[in-house]
């Protein structure tokens, strides 16, 4: 290159040009005011330095954003940089607006085109992925842990990948950070998912500004664990009214995974089959079972029951049962108590009565 320089245009007020491109005829540059009312990009005459338009590039901003550089795209449309503002400006020639096209990033201040998309590669090709296949959390103790997977597959035009857990992904992880993960044969696994959360994923074409964000929902997970309800001590009782008798103790397992931990205690006088335990008795008291153990009543089962004023024992079924039923209507777990109630007259209170003095005996 030979020759003497041409001055095409000059600014004044401490304004400088920048960035500078040939397009479709006319000369473009970038000029850093510095102040934000002079930070804009100009379409000039490259005959005589004549302004032709100009773009404001941020509005928005109340402080000097100090344009950089500038490249045109495929597209028709105009890429311009920024110390302090967005890292890259679009702007519209043909309307005039002027969009981000790539946000403020904290650290990162002049730079290139060529840095930001490299080799002016400003529309890169979108990555694409073709199907998300999930493995759901598994359950321990009748509660779900975070160990769910998602494999991420069919990608194209992408080589890394993050996630973070929400309906947006955010700004960071940024390309290139330590926890992005490399796509290899178009595939990608995220694993420690939480079931039933929504997780957002980003897979990147080779820049932090070229990516695809796609959003999914891991799948519930039911964990729920039937309790199980087993008799503590005799499964029979003779009483006498008045009589304290014997308490109904029982051991129950996995209350913890259940809607209510509450065990209720349920009087029938016929024996129950199947699920009728669950609906219809006298409901005698409902609570929360302590160490797993629950007891009803407490030291007096005689004076729960209404005086035998009658000529004949009455028969009594007690079932411990779970207060409030799962959804799921196999889990109906029950154990019984039969008590025979006898008229037993001018016998002393004692706790439990002899054989001789309870005649109708099982």
């Amino acid at each position: 290159m030979s020759g003497s320089p041409t001055v095409i245009a000059t600014l004044t007020n401490g304004s400088v040009f920048v960035g500078v491109t040939f397009f479709n005829g006319f000369l473009w540059a970038t000029i850093d005011g510095y102040d934000f009312t002079s930070d804009k990009v100009v379409k000039m005459n490259p005959a005589d330095g004549a302004i032709l338009a100009t773009y404001v590039l941020d509005t928005k901003n109340n402080f000097n954003i100090r344009p950089f550089d500038l490249a045109f795209a495929s597209d028709g449309n105009l890429y311009a940089t920024s110390f302090y503002g967005d890292c890259v400006y679009k702007v519209d020639i043909t309307s005039g607006i002027v969009s981000t096209y790539i946000g403020q990033v904290d650290g990162v201040l002049s730079k290139n085109i060529a840095f930001v998309c490299g080799n002016f590669k400003c529309l890169c090709v979108d990555p694409k992925i073709s199907g998300i296949a999930q493995t759901d959390a598994t359950c321990e103790g009748g509660f779900s842990k975070n160990d769910g997977k998602a494999t991420i597959s069919g990608i194209t035009n992408g080589d890394k990948a993050d996630i973070n857990e929400g309906s947006t992904y955010g700004t960071t992880p940024i390309y290139g950070d330590a926890s992005n993960k490399l796509i290899s044969s178009g595939s990608v696994l995220f694993t420690g998912l939480k079931p039933n959360t929504q997780y957002s994923i980003r897979v990147w074409n080779e820049s932090d500004n070229c990516f695809k964000d796609t959003v999914f929902t891991t799948k519930p997970v039911e964990c729920f664990q039937c309790p199980t309800i087993a008799l503590n001590g005799k499964s029979t009782d003779t009483l006498c009214s008045g009589y304290y008798g014997e308490g109904f103790t029982v051991m129950v397992s996995q209350l913890g995974s259940t809607p209510d931990s509450l065990v209720q205690f349920v009087r029938f006088t016929s024996p129950q089959s199947g699920k009728s335990m669950y609906t219809g008795g006298t409901a005698l008291t409902s609570m929360k079972a302590v160490n797993g153990s629950a007891q009803w009543p407490v030291g007096q089962p005689g004076s729960q029951f209404s005086a035998n004023n009658g000529t004949t024992p009455v028969n009594y079924y007690v079932y411990a049962i779970l207060a409030n039923a799962p959804n799921d209507t196999t889990c109906r777990p029950f154990v019984e108590k039969y008590t025979l109630f006898c008229l037993c007259l001018n016998l002393p209170l004692r706790q439990n009565p002899s054989v001789k003095e309870a005649t109708h005996l099982m």
